[in-house]
């Protein structure tokens, strides 16, 4: 009878070993899980990055003079453009931090200023702007 016990002991025994090492397997097994699912996250991550834009630090341009008389606009050494509306013209192809230099003349526009660039007239007697359309701001 003993040894029935023993083995009724014994099977308890081999229960407790063989239930440690499922439990061994499963800690393996969730490391592992965790693992893989950490790798399938960062692979995850860094794709999602590589789409995404990221704007690059660039060093802004030299302010540049911009002329303008009746008929047109030039950057300084550089060619004429002919327009309508060469303040806008010259504001449109500015970028922040030129000069505008407006000639002696009668301007009829309507400006939109929408970045910060310097406007300079060769005086309120000789330099003058009229809006095109009166129902609306001249700048």
């Amino acid at each position: 009878m003993e040894a029935k016990s023993e083995v009724t002991k014994g099977g308890y025994v081999c229960g407790n070993r063989l239930e440690s090492r499922i439990s061994g397997l499963n800690k393996i097994f969730s490391k592992r899980f965790s693992f893989v699912l950490t790798a399938i996250l960062v692979v995850s991550l860094f794709a999602a990055l590589s789409f995404v834009a990221i704007p690059s630090v660039q060093a802004s341009p030299d302010p540049a003079t911009i002329y303008i008389n009746t008929t047109g606009w030039w950057r300084e050494g550089g060619t004429f453009n002919s327009s309508s509306t060469p303040i806008q013209a010259a504001i449109d192809n500015a970028t922040s931090g030129d000069t505008i230099n407006v000639a002696a003349g009668t301007y009829t526009e309507n400006i939109v200023v929408n970045k910060s660039v310097s406007i300079v007239g060769s005086g309120s007697d000789s330099c003058i702007v009229q809006a095109a359309d009166p129902n609306n701001h001249v700048f």
